[in-house]
């Protein structure tokens, strides 16, 4: 039998094959680590995606105004609703985020006193 005549690499060309080699494998774990974390990234906004759109999926319309005026903040969407006690619900609701909004006032740190 004949031996298949075999190759020596020098080092040099070994070094510089396997930094071009590591060098494509950096590139491929992080392209790898960003298709990950935006995936996680989506699958998160998707499942806590709600907003006032989602109220109108509710088929009682009073229902579906309240949801609105809680997304919206607005007096409007109260109006409309015909039940009474959710009308007066809702408008307390409403004044409560929009005093929540208005007065949302961040605290002053207190200071530390001065030593002289």
């Amino acid at each position: 039998m004949r031996k298949k005549p075999t190759t020596v690499r020098s080092s040099v060309s070994l070094s510089k094959h396997y930094i071009q080699n590591s060098h494509h494998k950096f590139w491929e774990n992080c392209i790898f680590k960003f298709m990950v974390g935006l995936l996680l990234l989506a699958g998160t906004c998707v499942a806590k995606a709600e907003d006032l759109s989602s109220c109108t999926l509710k088929t009682k319309a009073d229902e579906m105004n309240y949801c609105k005026a809680s997304f919206a903040g607005s007096a409007t969407f109260c109006d409309m609703i015909k039940n009474g006690g959710v009308k007066r619900d809702c408008y307390f609701m409403v004044i409560r985020i929009q005093r929540n909004n208005a007065y949302q006032l961040k605290k002053p740190e207190a200071k530390a006193p001065e030593k002289e």
